[in-house]
């Protein structure tokens, strides 16, 4: 602990530094929160209360992994092939 104490001149000020600019991060995120929130209630087409609820689900997900609330950004989704057989080739192998 002293080992800290005693060098503690040169990590301060970054650590310091570094909860500042989060802090400024999330600041910015809650007013464009707050600013998607106004346009979902203002908004006159559906295309444009998706976009704001599509927008804030990402400020949701972008402030839950800056405060180490949800680790992983995502998973890779699995790929679906889909194959497409012709339906008069079907009913010819019954």
């Amino acid at each position: 602990m002293y080992k800290d104490f005693e060098t503690r001149s040169s990590w301060q000020p970054q650590l310091q530094a570094m909860t500042k600019t989060l802090s400024k991060v999330c600041n910015r995120h809650e007013q464009l929160y707050r600013k998607a929130v106004v346009t979902y209630m203002q908004a006159k087409t559906d295309t444009a209360r998706i976009a704001a609820l599509n927008l804030m689900r990402q400020i949701n997900m972008d402030i839950a992994i800056m405060s180490g609330a949800k680790t992983q950004i995502e998973a890779e989704p699995e790929e679906i092939h889909i194959k497409w057989e012709d339906p008069k080739e079907c009913t010819k192998q019954q």
